[in-house]
């Protein structure tokens, strides 16, 4: 961290940010009430993480920091300044539009810096075989005048998976966009969670 007296700011490294806690998100007054739970659950295996925070810690200190600047701000901000919290929370859409501003979208860029070849976007960025043949055939009809398809044309697969809510909201894909990890937001304050392995059941559930 980098503290210009004469303008004064202070310019961030990627492990500067890295270290800096997150804002609270601001809960408003009227709020969604719903769980936003889908009919599905998680089938894979699911196993806890022992020491998980001591090894996230470890890793940090470890890796080979760039030197870059990755962001400016002031050093003494007011109430007024953006680097605070503005926007209210009420819903899943609210939050998703936090995460991706204060966590994806900063670690992308730090990624970068430190040429991990892993970027954030939403699930329709990801590579498919279906997805990559429609890229090929707009490409073949590049030049020509499409017209709009009409809203009564029956729904292809995928469009009526994601319309069923089935795409995960977020996920990290990789120089080929093939699909490392995908992620999801819920509302924290309609969920209730515990440790222990008898709440398996409703982690899958959340997780589906």
């Amino acid at each position: 961290m980098i503290s210009n007296n004469q303008t004064g700011t202070i310019s961030q490294t990627g492990r500067d940010i890295t270290q800096q806690p997150l804002p609270d998100i601001i809960k408003a007054v009227y709020h969604t009430q719903k769980p936003s739970l889908s009919p599905y659950y998680l089938e894979a295996q699911h196993l806890p993480w022992p020491g998980f925070e001591n090894e996230v810690r470890r890793n940090f200190e470890r890796q080979n920091w760039g030197t870059s600047i990755i962001s400016v701000r002031r050093a003494f901000p007011d109430q007024f300044d953006i680097v605070n919290e503005m926007f209210q929370c009420g819903d899943e859409l609210s939050l998703s539009g936090r995460f991706v501003q204060q966590v994806l979208h900063v670690t992308t860029a730090i990624g970068r810096d430190l040429n991990i070849p892993v970027r954030f976007g939403d699930f329709k960025t990801v590579y498919t075989p279906e997805r990559e043949k429609q890229r090929l055939e707009e490409e073949r009809r590049a030049g020509t005048a499409q017209l709009p398809q009409p809203m009564s044309q029956p729904e292809d697969a995928e469009t009526k998976k994601s319309r069923q809510g089935e795409d995960p909201d977020f996920a990290a894909v990789n120089n080929g966009d093939r699909v490392r990890f995908v992620g999801e937001i819920k509302t924290p304050w309609t969920q209730i969670f515990e440790k222990g392995r008898s709440i398996d059941s409703r982690w899958r559930r959340w997780i589906g």
